[in-house]
Protein backbone atom coordinates (compact mmCIF):
# COMPACT_ATOMS: atom_id res chain seq x y z
CA UNK A 1 0.00 0.00 0.00
CA UNK A 2 2.94 2.20 0.84
CA UNK A 3 4.53 1.35 -2.59
CA UNK A 4 1.55 2.14 -4.67
CA UNK A 5 1.14 5.97 -2.20
CA UNK A 6 5.09 6.52 -3.47
CA UNK A 7 4.43 5.40 -6.96
CA UNK A 8 1.43 7.98 -7.25
CA UNK A 9 2.73 11.07 -5.92
CA UNK A 10 6.11 10.74 -8.10
CA UNK A 11 3.78 10.71 -10.94
CA UNK A 12 1.66 12.92 -10.26
CA UNK A 13 4.81 15.63 -9.46
CA UNK A 14 6.15 16.66 -12.24
CA UNK A 15 3.39 18.98 -15.04
CA UNK A 16 3.87 17.65 -18.71
CA UNK A 17 5.74 20.18 -21.37
CA UNK A 18 3.19 22.01 -23.08
CA UNK A 19 0.81 25.05 -23.32
CA UNK A 20 -1.82 25.48 -20.50
CA UNK A 21 -4.96 28.17 -21.31
CA UNK A 22 -6.88 29.47 -18.43
CA UNK A 23 -9.79 31.53 -19.37
CA UNK A 24 -9.37 34.97 -17.21
CA UNK A 25 -13.46 35.55 -16.24
CA UNK A 26 -13.52 32.02 -15.23
CA UNK A 27 -10.76 32.20 -12.84
CA UNK A 28 -12.06 31.92 -9.18
CA UNK A 29 -8.15 31.37 -7.29
CA UNK A 30 -5.18 32.86 -8.94
CA UNK A 31 -2.47 32.94 -6.43
CA UNK A 32 1.38 32.88 -6.52
CA UNK A 33 3.02 31.34 -2.90
CA UNK A 34 6.21 31.41 -3.42
CA UNK A 35 7.21 29.43 -6.65
CA UNK A 36 4.32 28.09 -6.75
CA UNK A 37 0.95 29.30 -8.72
CA UNK A 38 -2.19 27.94 -7.50
CA UNK A 39 -4.98 28.50 -10.15
CA UNK A 40 -8.83 27.24 -9.92
CA UNK A 41 -11.88 28.15 -12.23
CA UNK A 42 -15.55 28.17 -12.06
CA UNK A 43 -17.66 24.66 -12.31
CA UNK A 44 -17.96 24.23 -16.44
CA UNK A 45 -14.64 25.80 -17.36
CA UNK A 46 -11.87 23.28 -17.19
CA UNK A 47 -8.03 24.28 -17.84
CA UNK A 48 -7.07 23.09 -21.14
CA UNK A 49 -4.21 21.41 -22.24
CA UNK A 50 -2.46 21.67 -25.66
CA UNK A 51 0.77 19.82 -26.29
CA UNK A 52 1.96 22.11 -29.26
CA UNK A 53 1.08 25.70 -30.37
CA UNK A 54 -2.13 24.44 -31.95
CA UNK A 55 -5.67 24.55 -31.39
CA UNK A 56 -6.11 21.28 -32.69
CA UNK A 57 -4.42 19.72 -30.20
CA UNK A 58 -6.72 20.66 -26.89
CA UNK A 59 -7.71 18.16 -24.12
CA UNK A 60 -9.43 19.26 -20.65
CA UNK A 61 -7.27 18.34 -17.51
CA UNK A 62 -9.51 19.65 -14.67
CA UNK A 63 -10.56 22.88 -12.80
CA UNK A 64 -7.58 23.15 -10.42
CA UNK A 65 -3.75 23.59 -10.92
CA UNK A 66 -0.75 23.73 -9.19
CA UNK A 67 2.31 25.71 -11.32
CA UNK A 68 5.92 25.98 -10.49
CA UNK A 69 7.57 28.47 -11.71
CA UNK A 70 10.79 29.06 -13.32
CA UNK A 71 13.42 31.55 -12.12
CA UNK A 72 13.69 32.62 -15.61
CA UNK A 73 10.07 32.83 -16.14
CA UNK A 74 9.20 35.48 -18.80
CA UNK A 75 5.96 37.51 -19.01
CA UNK A 76 3.86 38.71 -21.75
CA UNK A 77 1.14 40.10 -23.29
CA UNK A 78 -0.28 39.42 -26.88
CA UNK A 79 -3.39 38.86 -29.19
CA UNK A 80 -4.72 36.16 -30.85
CA UNK A 81 -3.04 34.48 -34.19
CA UNK A 82 -4.75 34.74 -37.14
CA UNK A 83 -3.93 30.93 -38.05
CA UNK A 84 -4.18 27.72 -35.55
CA UNK A 85 -1.72 29.33 -33.34
CA UNK A 86 -2.20 30.08 -29.10
CA UNK A 87 -1.00 33.62 -29.53
CA UNK A 88 0.57 36.05 -31.71
CA UNK A 89 4.10 35.00 -31.49
CA UNK A 90 5.22 38.53 -33.46
CA UNK A 91 3.87 40.94 -30.87
CA UNK A 92 4.76 40.12 -27.55
CA UNK A 93 5.17 42.99 -25.23
CA UNK A 94 7.19 42.48 -21.89
CA UNK A 95 4.77 42.33 -18.64
CA UNK A 96 5.28 41.86 -15.19
CA UNK A 97 3.41 39.14 -12.84
CA UNK A 98 1.75 41.85 -11.20
CA UNK A 99 0.26 43.37 -14.30
CA UNK A 100 -1.21 39.66 -15.33
CA UNK A 101 -2.42 39.22 -11.79
CA UNK A 102 -4.17 43.14 -11.52
CA UNK A 103 -5.63 42.38 -15.24
CA UNK A 104 -7.28 39.11 -13.78
CA UNK A 105 -8.43 41.06 -10.61
CA UNK A 106 -9.65 43.74 -13.38
CA UNK A 107 -11.49 41.29 -15.20
CA UNK A 108 -13.36 39.19 -12.29
CA UNK A 109 -14.67 42.88 -11.10
CA UNK A 110 -15.76 43.73 -13.95
CA UNK A 111 -16.65 41.08 -16.13
CA UNK A 112 -17.86 43.04 -19.49
CA UNK A 113 -14.38 44.24 -20.05
CA UNK A 114 -13.08 42.00 -22.17
CA UNK A 115 -11.66 38.38 -23.04
CA UNK A 116 -8.53 37.38 -21.92
CA UNK A 117 -6.91 34.22 -21.10
CA UNK A 118 -3.59 33.32 -19.33
CA UNK A 119 -2.06 30.82 -21.53
CA UNK A 120 1.09 29.15 -19.49
CA UNK A 121 4.41 27.26 -21.43
CA UNK A 122 5.50 24.36 -19.37
CA UNK A 123 8.99 22.74 -19.89
CA UNK A 124 9.61 20.16 -18.06
CA UNK A 125 7.47 20.56 -14.94
CA UNK A 126 8.21 24.21 -14.84
CA UNK A 127 6.47 27.49 -16.69
CA UNK A 128 9.13 29.28 -18.67
CA UNK A 129 6.53 32.19 -19.94
CA UNK A 130 3.44 33.08 -18.95
CA UNK A 131 1.50 34.90 -22.03
CA UNK A 132 -1.53 36.95 -21.28
CA UNK A 133 -3.92 36.49 -24.30
CA UNK A 134 -6.59 39.18 -25.75
CA UNK A 135 -9.38 37.68 -27.12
Amino acid sequence: MLLFALTLSIINAKTKSGYYVVYVFACMTFKKKGKKLSVKTKKGFPIEYYKKNNYHTMKYIGRSKVFKISKKCKYYYTTVSETTKLYDTKRLKKLTFTDIKDTVRYVKKYPDSGDFVVLFKVKKGYVTKMIIVDD
